[in-house]
């Protein structure tokens, strides 16, 4: 997979790219100095187990968190999201680990706990000086990776391919554009009624006004994601140009042992080939 992503033309302009914007990230944290911005509430004499407990304790909120938690932290994401997001990336990760070998599990395995210790050993460490920080976000760089290693390695997997892939990528583009609308709403309705009202109560057209009316934003959200939806189906529903890797691997080992297995002169035909 690594040589076949170098020989790509666009492995180098991509790298290029992506180097170029890290190093702008890393100049603009260093001259805005963001990295001496945290603010929270000290806790002189907190250890170090006690605060690992605790921002342990914390995970379930930042894993909601990045799912969405709107404007300041005070729109929370609505629960019907929040099961779309669980049935999505949740039930991804349990196929995978079914469907991968035992390397590809392992390796989803360490980066869920490596999410885990990159979001509660940082917080607590600092935890007696600065309290307790940590927000979504900042695991969303490492946390990214866990459904996009839980696809690849589903896709490696040959058994569901020729049956279950448009129906399971029609079913999650679905999800996928139901959970834009209600992510959408809960940032409409904050900002235009309050959270305190219906997830939908932003439509009546009472409170405040965007510049553009929240029944044009949500219906300009519903055709991008439905059109963007409906590619990916439309993708999802062409024969692969090439079997998956795992299925090249077997014929390539097939055809090996083929030609290495002892066969009868009686049965040994000239023009024989190996497939």
């Amino acid at each position: 997979d690594l040589r076949r992503l170098r020989g790509a033309p666009a492995a180098v302009p991509a790298a290029a790219v992506t180097g170029v914007v890290f190093v702008l990230a890393l100049a603009y944290v260093a001259w805005a100095k963001a990295y001496d911005s945290v603010s929270g509430a000290p806790t002189p004499g907190l250890t170090l187990t006690s605060a690992l407990q605790t921002s342990f304790e914390q995970l379930p909120y930042r894993t909601r968190q990045m799912v969405g938690y709107f404007a300041y932290l005070e729109a929370p994401p609505p629960r019907s999201l929040l099961v779309i997001w669980g049935l999505l990336a949740g039930g991804l990760v349990l196929v995978a680990l079914v469907a991968g070998h035992w390397r590809r599990r392992a390796a989803l395995v360490a980066l869920v706990l490596a999410t885990v210790a990159f979001t509660v050993v940082p917080e607590a460490l600092n935890a007696a000086e600065f309290g307790y920080i940590w927000q979504g976000r900042y695991t969303l760089p490492v946390a990214t990776g866990i459904p996009i290693l839980a696809a690849w390695t589903l896709g490696r997997a040959s058994w569901w391919r020729s049956r279950l892939t448009l129906p399971v990528t029609a079913t999650v583009a679905v999800l996928w554009v139901a959970g834009l609308v209600l992510g959408q709403a809960a940032t409409l309705r904050r900002y235009v009624v309050g959270t305190g009202h219906g997830l939908f109560s932003f439509l009546s057209g009472d409170g405040w006004s965007p510049p553009l009316a929240p029944t044009v934003l949500v219906a300009a959200l519903v055709v991008a994601g439905a059109a963007f939806a409906a590619w990916a189906t439309l993708l999802a529903s062409q024969p692969p140009a090439l079997p998956s890797p795992d299925v090249r691997l077997a014929r390539a080992s097939g055809a090996q042992e083929s030609t290495m297995s002892p066969t009868s002169d009686e049965n040994r035909s000239p023009n024989a080939s190996i497939p």
